[in-house]
């Protein structure tokens, strides 16, 4: 997918680094992923190889071997490393939609040719009928049927979605790569916590009351000093992205949310390690899943299910052990209580004892 390089792509080019972020994740050399069962018609957790998780047919063996310096170290050291993996999940991004595009081409002209074939047949026995001369007339439904409209209506947005991420994003992206201009802007954060989960994907955003369709870059990978999170965008748009670093930023526990919310509201392109979905209750797993579907919330609503229970234990409980309570407010102890009853839902399982749970409640009637 590099510009200008008519070379043939080989089939599995990672997204995500496969000796990185996904390795650390995985257990026996493979993840978990979230993907839709059309036999089932829900979202379902399929087992995956790290050798093909997160890969799709994108660049030559040439091109491939760009990314090789953040391959072999197993973590970005460098702006330009950055830059390369966000030009990788934009790659994916365009990819994928491309796919998705053409597909939905090929059902609507199959679709047209069905209705054109039953037409014909019915025009030639009325023909028949009333003993007329047959007479070819082309049929044009594309204004009266609504399956059509559909249809139309889809093709409409992903060729719209397909212009805005070229020109707004990876065609100045690549400049930014090659020319070292600045026309996409990103932010970086380290967060000095392992959150077992790879993520690659895109969120949209809207500005104002504007009808156009405007995106962040995601990339979320675990490192042995802790989880990267970066996020992009358009430089046009660093106000925007710069508010939202600084809401997350506040805290660990914000940025745990963030990360979650990323994953039910934005995108489904993440991999999580086995056996921390294994340890969430059945029917929290299962509404997890379900609430991937839906597609009324988005990137600024956030997810109030948790999903990495033994992460935001320890971050709570690194709280207790510093014993500054009474140097937050009350809307920060709301907060932080509020965190701490995600983990106490009778509906799934308690992880914190019952004088935490005593001394969570005193504290909050209290304040």
């Amino acid at each position: 997918m590099f510009p200008d390089c008519n070379e043939k792509s080989i089939k599995h080019s990672h997204t995500i680094q496969k000796n990185g972020g996904l390795k650390m994740i995985a257990e026996k050399n493979h993840v978990y992923r979230p993907v839709f069962s059309y036999e089932k018609s829900k979202i379902t957790m399929k087992k995956t190889s790290i050798n093909y998780a997160s890969t799709f047919p994108g660049f030559c063996i040439e091109h491939e071997s760009t990314f090789n310096s953040f391959e072999k170290n197993k973590e970005f050291k460098y702006d330009r490393d950055i830059k390369l993996q966000l030009f990788r999940s934009l790659c994916r991004e365009l990819h994928e939609k491309n796919i998705l595009l053409e597909n939905n081409i090929n059902k609507k002209n199959e679709y047209k040719n069905y209705q054109l074939d039953n037409f014909k047949k019915i025009l030639a026995k009325y023909l028949r009928k009333m003993k007329l001369k047959k007479k070819f007339y082309k049929l044009m439904l594309d204004s009266k049927d609504f399956k059509i409209l559909f249809m139309n209506n889809l093709i409409e947005d992903l060729n719209k979605d397909i212009e805005s991420l070229s020109n707004n994003y990876f065609n100045p992206l690549f400049r930014d790569i090659e020319k070292e201009e600045n026309n996409i802007y990103y932010q970086t954060v380290l967060i000095e916590h392992l959150v077992p989960v790879c993520l690659s994907g895109l969120a949209s955003f809207k500005k104002d009351k504007s009808t156009t369709r405007n995106y962040f870059i995601f990339n979320i990978i675990p490192q042995e000093n802790g989880t990267l999170f970066t996020i992009a965008t358009n430089v046009k748009f660093k106000n925007i992205l710069d508010n939202y670093i600084t809401h997350y930023t506040q805290d660990p526990l914000l940025m745990l949310i963030a990360i979650e919310t990323l994953m039910i509201h934005a995108t489904d392109h993440w991999y999580i390690k086995p056996s921390v979905w294994d340890k969430i209750p059945e029917n929290r797993r299962r509404k997890i899943l379900n609430d991937i579907l839906n597609s009324k919330k988005g990137l600024f609503t956030n997810y109030n299910i948790s999903i990495f229970d033994q992460t935001r234990e320890h971050m709570l409980n690194i709280l207790d052990k510093e014993d500054n309570w009474n140097q937050f407010d009350n809307k920060t102890k709301k907060f932080y209580f509020n965190e701490r009853m995600k983990l106490m839902n009778k509906k799934s399982y308690d992880i914190f004892t019952l004088e935490d749970l005593e001394k969570a409640s005193i504290e909050y009637i209290n304040n």
